[in-house]
């Protein structure tokens, strides 16, 4: 249950400190949970470019990374997949909930909200998330200046770990895996959101364009990169780095993530198993290269794979 009056000065300086997703998640149900009347709230994040959430309860029994997110069908209609999906605030009282949302308001019990506000998390035409409040008020905005404060906040926040400038990176393995000098090595940071898959693809193909790389092995390219680019948005939430490398013969392409013993990584499968749902990117990887793997430092995991540059 929300206090009567919230203090948001230490929850705003710690949200313009975070570094990660899961710590604007955690910061933004601590403030939510403390305003007048809530009993529950939750925050959402797109993946998959906008077809899936990634959401987050005020229900969880700890808010100390890492987070228990789990995975919703933004298609669902629920008033913060409506308000993510279309890019409009859900702010409804007693009354417009019941109309709107009929059987989720029935299954609220005995002690259920009175009201429901969801609000887009957005950024021009990008709909980053949502944040969600059920109320015991029959006004369910009553410090709506308040709440529109903390939703831009949040917006920034989330900007600023996910973007990063182009150029030099230090987020770079060592060594090739073949062990060998590459004639050529560029890399790219790349954003820890649905943009990501097609800020490696757009990076990739203007670096093989101008290697006059053959457009079979270009198309092959760009299909791993998406792949593994996308399971690194999913799954991991983080930055990651591409590079490529042009050898005599050959092309090799990492993917890059920062490592750490709570960080989760992209990993080899067993892709011979058929009851696997998991991994079938990286199936199409390993059906489109000549070879991939994995590698690994104390600070950084590496996915890449390796197409030939001539005809076999």
């Amino acid at each position: 249950m929300g206090s009567d009056c919230v203090d948001t000065t230490d929850l705003v300086t710690t949200l313009a400190r975070a570094r990660n997703p899961d710590e604007i998640a955690a910061v933004a149900l601590r403030f939510l949970s403390a305003l007048p009347g809530v009993v529950r709230a939750g925050v959402a994040l797109s993946v998959v470019g906008g077809r899936q959430l990634r959401f987050l309860s005020s229900d969880t029994p700890s808010l100390e990374p890492p987070l228990p997110w789990c995975s919703i069908d933004a298609y669902d209609h629920l008033p913060l997949n409506d308000a993510v999906r279309t890019g409009r605030d859900v702010v409804l009282d007693p009354a417009g909930f019941a109309q709107a949302y009929p059987d989720l308001f029935a299954n609220q019990g005995d002690g259920a909200p009175r009201s429901v506000v969801a609000l887009t998390l957005r950024s021009g035409d990008r709909r980053l998330g949502g944040l969600l409040v059920y109320r015991e008020l029959a006004d369910p905005a009553p410090d709506r200046e308040l709440l529109a404060d903390f939703t831009e906040r949040v917006v920034g926040a989330l900007l600023a770990v996910r973007s990063a400038p182009d150029g030099p990176v230090e987020l770079v393995c060592d060594q090739d895996p073949t062990g060998e000098q590459p004639l050529e090595m560029v890399h790219r940071r790349l954003p820890a959101d649905e943009t990501g898959p097609g800020a490696a693809r757009r990076f990739l193909r203007d670096c093989l364009e101008a290697w006059r790389v053959d457009e079979t092995v270009t198309e092959a390219a760009l299909l791993c990169a998406s792949e593994v680019v996308t399971n690194v948005v999913v799954h991991v939430w983080e930055s990651s780095v591409i590079s490529v490398h042009r050898h005599d013969q050959r092309l090799t392409v990492h993917v890059h993530q920062a490592s750490g013993p709570d960080m989760p990584r992209i990993e080899a499968i067993d892709l011979t198993d058929p009851l696997s749902i998991a991994g079938r990117g990286l199936a199409l990887v390993d059906a489109m290269s000549a070879r991939w793997g994995t590698t690994s430092t104390p600070s950084v995991h590496c996915v890449w794979y390796e197409l030939s540059l001539v005809g076999e």
